[in-house]
């Protein structure tokens, strides 16, 4: 985890967040907004800016989110302070499954001394400590998921309880394979009985480099400037994927994919995209609802013949007929589902198959439309 946290100032992610609230535990929660952001750690800080930027200017999220819940340290401060710094103190707890999966459990604590973790209220700030478990994979040694929660905290907060749970998974970019933050959920309650939550989804990471400049004092510099990696797609473009990558039912979220270009796509009499070229990408999402299996896929970059560029885009149709079905943005959906069961996540593509089992088959075609990421 050292090694793969010093890797993670390489890295940019597009950071969706629904926001909910509830006034009163007999309440419901209601959802608030969503709000869209590139995230990047530079260190000691995690950096903001609106999609698709290549500048970075504001340390902070409340910058852009105004009122309500919003805080740093999901992408990778939290992470930063247990398995670099060195600051928890470990329990082993031994084997345990998770969700299907055969993994490894421990326990840590931090004390407020050593956590860095400021909770800002209406009311107060303070410090308070971190105590939670992480969970890995035994054989890769990837930390899966990693649950943060508030000890020690003052009455001064009006603060019950908060926790985070944040999922990893690996993603393509560029030739290697990165250990990223997948998803997260953040939820605090207060004295009074109000509940705000966030629900987290990183997508879209790319490569990043950054330029320097010297500064004193604390201030943020004023931009940092993306590079490498950072060629995207023109919007608007109709381009045919077939999948690459047999999914099924046992598949564990976050499994890496790839698919095909199905044909040229062609601009001005130009080859712009050449059938065959390579798409990668990750099983972001896979449910069982009674009937019938909701999942999401998520293309992030394509191979060209002169380098990987950034793909996102949106579903426009599935070839496959028969139990796959999915709606069309606009559209109602082909059988009810909750509209809150499926959050809006940037550049994923979620649908429904329906049957008792699901083996999604090699080949599959889908049809995407290129967006700008904003």
């Amino acid at each position: 985890m050292k090694e793969e946290l010093r890797r993670l100032p390489d890295y940019t992610c597009l950071q969706t967040t629904e926001r909910y609230r509830r006034e009163r535990p007999q309440h419901d929660l209601l959802r608030q907004d969503t709000l869209l952001l590139e995230i990047l750690n530079a260190g000691k800080k995690e950096l903001y800016g609106p999609p698709g930027t290549q500048a970075f200017a504001a340390d902070t999220p409340y910058a852009f989110a105004g009122a309500g819940m919003s805080g740093t340290g999901i992408f990778a401060l939290f992470a930063n302070n247990l398995f670099v710094q060195d600051a928890a103190i470990f329990d082993y707890r031994g084997e345990e499954d998770l969700d299907g999966r055969r993994t490894v459990r421990y326990n840590y604590r931090v004390p407020p001394f050593q956590s860095g973790w400021t909770i800002r209220t209406g009311v107060a700030e303070s410090v308070v400590g971190m105590k939670g478990a992480f969970w890995a994979d035994p054989a890769s040694l990837d930390v899966v998921r990693l649950q943060v929660d508030a000890s020690d905290i003052p009455t001064t907060l009006d603060v019950r309880s908060t926790t985070q749970v944040i999922d990893y998974a690996r993603t393509r970019i560029g030739e290697g394979d990165v250990l990223l933050p997948q998803s997260a959920l953040v939820e605090l309650d207060s004295d009074a009985g109000a509940t705000s939550r966030n629900v987290v989804e990183f997508t879209h990471c790319r490569a990043f480099a950054a330029t320097s400049s010297i500064s004193f004092g604390d201030t943020v510099p004023e931009s940092r400037k993306a590079a490498g990696e950072t060629a995207s797609l023109p919007p608007g473009l109709t381009i045919a994927i077939d999948l690459m990558t047999e999914l099924s039912a046992s598949d564990p979220i976050g499994k890496l994919i790839e698919g095909r270009v199905a044909m040229n796509i062609i601009v001005k009499k130009e080859v712009v995209v050449p059938a065959g070229a390579t798409v990668h990408g990750r099983l972001r999402r896979l449910e069982r609802r009674g009937d019938y299996f909701v999942l999401g896929l998520e293309f992030t970059q394509l191979d060209l013949p002169g380098g990987p560029v950034r793909f996102y885009a949106l579903l426009y149709d599935i070839a496959e007929k028969g139990p796959i079905q999915f709606t069309r943005p606009n559209a109602k959906p082909p059988f009810r589902v909750n509209e809150a069961d499926l959050p809006y996540v940037a550049g994923v593509a979620s649908f429904f198959v329906k049957g008792e089992r699901l083996e999604l088959p090699k080949n599959l075609r889908t049809v995407w439309t290129t967006q700008e990421a904003r």
